[in-house]
């Protein structure tokens, strides 16, 4: 494959690191994409609240929990290994990141 025919498929890298193998001048391009991303309500913590107690009718302290939400991230990493206008290697990462807002 050359780098015509892998800008063709992925488009134009979003960064590039000099490089070379063998005395060969080379790059890296570097590309980086979200594969999936997942939202869901988590409990971080509790916080006691008043309640009444339905079958006694009493006052009653009760721990109610304190959700907040949890965004987990599927990154994949590219880099394709360039020498001259020639794809030499492919190698691929997938990576997840969780964030709690």
């Amino acid at each position: 494959m050359n780098a015509g025919e892998v800008q063709a498929l992925v488009g134009k890298p979003q960064a590039v690191s000099a490089s070379g193998a063998d005395g060969a001048e080379g790059a890296t391009w570097h590309y980086l994409r979200r594969v999936d991303e997942v939202v869901r309500k988590v409990s971080l913590t509790t916080r006691e609240v008043p309640a009444v107690n339905p079958l006694t009718g009493q006052s009653i302290i009760i721990n109610e929990p304190v959700m907040s939400d949890e965004i987990t991230t599927l990154y994949e990493d590219v880099d394709v290994q360039m020498a001259g206008e020639r794809v030499v290697e492919i190698s691929r990462r997938q990576r997840t990141e969780r964030r709690i807002y």
